[in-house]
């Protein structure tokens, strides 16, 4: 963990939920509008769909078919929350009946990213919002606290929270490995980044496959800033229409997958 942003710009947090609600872009002004499409927005760590559901709601509005992810409050081993994303998403598709669009906030971003280059024929696009995308590690060390407990009490025996081989051992050993591995050229990938982030070091988490968009913004305001959501809704509307996977594409990529 790094010390580089200071955590002292999240304080301009409620300055942006106020520019917020003065935006003509909450009420979808300016905004590329959605073509109906399926999102998945996955929570940050100790967040829940909860906190997203005012981004959903938003995205509904412009026309998104938005859903949460079901994984609770994202503090447990990432092989776990990926495998539960996993199953969330394709359930969602087989519902759909094509790839759908997964958008990560934070550490949710990770799991995204990991997603999409295990199962591509899942995934239309992704969108990370403040996401380390290659190096969770490099947040600042004022989030360290928490974590630290919570691993300490998972390596407890807690059950569903992080332990410390989550980092350097065995069960995460794969997500580790994917979250470095290229996407496929058929899966858009936007991360969205601010100098302004107060919790996430950026100058050490670039990925180059992304697409990397910078806007103003504080690691907290990322969910409440009008530049943000309208780097969103062009993330999105340039994935373009998502294509239904024939059935022995489908079927061979599932086959081959991971767990």
């Amino acid at each position: 963990m790094r010390t580089g942003p200071s955590i002292l710009r999240e304080a301009l947090t409620p300055l942006q939920y106020l520019e917020l609600r003065r935006s003509p872009v909450l009420d979808g002004a300016g905004v590329p509008a959605g073509r109906g499409s399926a999102v998945v927005l996955v929570p940050g760590f100790m967040c829940s769909d909860r906190l997203l559901a005012p981004m959903r709601g938003w995205l509904r509005r412009v026309g998104y078919r938005s859903h949460g992810a079901g994984i609770g409050r994202n503090t447990g081993c990432a092989e776990h929350e990926v495998g539960r994303l996993q199953r969330s998403v394709e359930r969602l598709v087989e519902t759909e009946g094509r790839p759908v669009s997964l958008l990560g906030y934070s550490r949710g971003g990770s799991f995204v990213r990991v997603l999409a280059a295990r199962r591509p024929e899942l995934v239309n696009g992704i969108v990370t919002l403040g996401t380390p995308s290659l190096d969770p590690r490099c947040v600042h060390l004022a989030v360290a606290g928490p974590t630290i407990a919570i691993t300490a009490l998972g390596s407890l025996g807690v059950p569903g929270l992080l332990r410390l081989q989550c980092f350097t051992g065995a069960c995460c050993a794969e997500f580790r490995e994917d979250l470095q591995r290229p996407l496929e050229p058929s899966v858009g990938y936007v991360a969205i980044r601010s100098d302004r982030d107060g919790v996430v070091d950026h100058r050490y988490t670039p990925d180059a496959g992304a697409q990397h968009v910078e806007v103003d913004s504080t690691h907290a305001g990322y969910l409440a800033n009008p530049r943000v959501l309208l780097a969103v809704a062009h993330a999105l509307r340039s994935f373009g229409e998502p294509s239904t996977p024939s059935t022995t594409t489908t079927t061979k990529r599932a086959r081959g997958a991971r767990a």
